[in-house]
């Protein structure tokens, strides 16, 4: 391995860095090319290689040398999975930063070996059939549709702001196919994960600085992609099992939790990208709120309940929200009542940045419907029950400290803004309930000082958000220190 401070020190300018670079190289193609069994050796070929490429000014020097030439003709077609992306990535680097008279060139050796692979992989098999199917699943054609997957996301992970679009070029053709293959490998976990993190890579590194319509032909594609696992891969149902059967079925759960999480991340790399004010943009927002309505009726409890994927949920609930909100206050009823569930989950958590995750996202959902009422008005019934969860969840004492300021009281203040008379009606039946009348004064007086005290408006603003949550601190003093009936 290239020594760190080498590394450190390299600059163009320095003495002898073109000969450390042919150095390196040479030793690296020659690792990759002669012993191209030992996995360990190959990764770390591979990770020097990506780690040179990543260097300012050098990739453009790596694509003249000839030990690089003559791994990117020869790439070893049989290394491990990190190995081969991280090789991938050094090729498309070098590819993309090769001077003006090569650039042409050095792309399209790479990106036609890939769609010829691709291509050959799949050549003669009908995804319609079940023998085409069958013969997808064969050894050799998973091993090459495994090794081409991890090809492509190393391609993708060599974009950079400057680079976007002949990367885009090279893996975009292939995600029709990919997205074909679901149907062949629907019972096979691993090429089904390997399948949904090329879109996903391609998402996360890219979907930001694509220009408009390449942004819209890659959200298209990722609804294409959760619509075909959606017909294709049924959920997987709750049920008891005992011995050798839990086992198998921990095993299928972990598996569904690793696909689910990365359709999440790939949605949420799609939405968070905004195309508003282009001619692009609405279809963008269908292809977005189609796969949402695919997607997260998927994600049940039991998922919910890794907390990386919880997080991620709702991180996309709130991506949706802030690039799309006129369409997403206004999804479909199961869609609601599906969100309702993982809402009231998550800020049950036991985890402060699963609940915070959670507030927040009911913060946006409360503050979008309060912006689009009309468009809202179907969710109302999941707005109310919402707050009725977060006011009894307060009162009660069952957040933890370190979420009520600033998550809970933020979202606690939108769900009240936008729902206010139904606020105004849980109020009036908890006054209702005390029994004892300077109980119930006191209680009047407390929460008619929630929000009319201290300037407290029906705003969102920074400010009045501020000032609402040092009233709600007074509210919850004066719950813990008195007598009042909460039931």
């Amino acid at each position: 391995m290239l020594c760190p401070p080498l590394l450190a020190v390299w600059g163009r300018g320095t003495p002898g860095a073109a000969a450390l670079l042919s150095s390196c190289v040479e030793a690296a193609t020659l690792y990759l090319l002669r012993w191209r069994g030992e996995d360990a050796l190959a990764e770390a070929a591979c990770s020097l290689l990506a780690t040179l490429a990543r260097l300012k000014g050098a990739a453009a020097q790596l694509v003249a040398l000839a030990a690089w030439q003559r791994l990117a003709a020869h790439p070893p077609p049989s290394l491990p999975p990190r190995a081969q992306r991280l090789l991938l990535e050094a090729l498309g680097r070098g590819a993309v930063a090769a001077p003006a008279a090569m650039h042409e060139e050095a792309v399209r050796a790479l990106r036609e070996p890939l769609h010829a692979r691709l291509q050959a992989a799949t050549a003669g098999c009908d995804v319609g059939s079940a023998a085409g199917r069958a013969e997808l699943r064969q050894p050799v054609r998973l091993f090459e549709v495994l090794s081409l997957c991890d090809c492509l996301r190393g391609v993708a992970r060599a974009s950079s702001l400057h680079t976007l679009e002949p990367l885009f070029d090279i893996v975009a053709p292939t995600l029709p196919a990919l997205a074909a293959l679901v149907h062949a490998y629907e019972q096979d976990a691993r090429a089904l994960v390997a399948l949904l993190k090329v879109y996903r890579d391609l998402a996360k590194a890219q979907m930001g600085g694509l220009p408009c319509e390449q942004a819209q032909q890659l959200g298209s594609a990722s609804y294409s992609l959760i619509a075909q696992y959606a017909r294709h891969v049924p959920p997987l149902h709750d049920g008891g099992a005992a011995g050798g059967a839990a086992e198998a079925s921990a095993e299928a759960e972990h598996e569904e939790y690793r696909q689910v999480r990365t359709l999440l991340q790939l949605l949420s790399a799609v939405a968070a990208r905004d195309l508003g004010g282009t001619n692009v943009a609405e279809a963008a927002a269908q292809a977005v709120l189609a796969a949402a309505e695919l997607l997260l009726p998927r994600v049940s409890v039991r998922l919910l309940s890794y907390p990386k994927l919880c997080r991620q949920y709702f991180l996309l609930l709130s991506y949706l929200l802030d690039a799309h909100p006129q369409r997403a206050v206004a999804l479909s009823s199961p869609l609601y009542d599906a969100v309702l569930a993982a809402l009231r989950f998550g800020l049950q958590h036991h985890e402060v940045a699963t609940t915070e995750a959670a507030l927040q996202a009911t913060y946006d959902l409360a503050r979008h419907a309060s912006q689009h009422a009309e468009r809202a008005a179907p969710m109302a019934a999941m707005l109310q029950a919402l707050l009725s969860h977060l006011a009894a969840e307060l009162l009660c004492s069952r957040l933890h400290p370190d979420v009520i300021e600033p998550a809970a009281g933020n979202a606690l203040l939108a769900l009240i803004v936008a729902q206010q008379a139904h606020w105004q009606g849980m109020v009036a039946g908890l006054l209702a309930a005390q029994h004892e009348p300077h109980t119930r004064d006191a209680a009047a007086a407390a929460f008619g000082a929630l929000l009319g005290t201290n300037g407290v408006s029906a705003s969102l603003q920074k400010p009045n958000r501020v000032r609402f949550r040092a009233n709600l601190e007074r509210l919850l003093q004066h719950v813990r220190s008195s007598n009042m009936v909460l039931a």
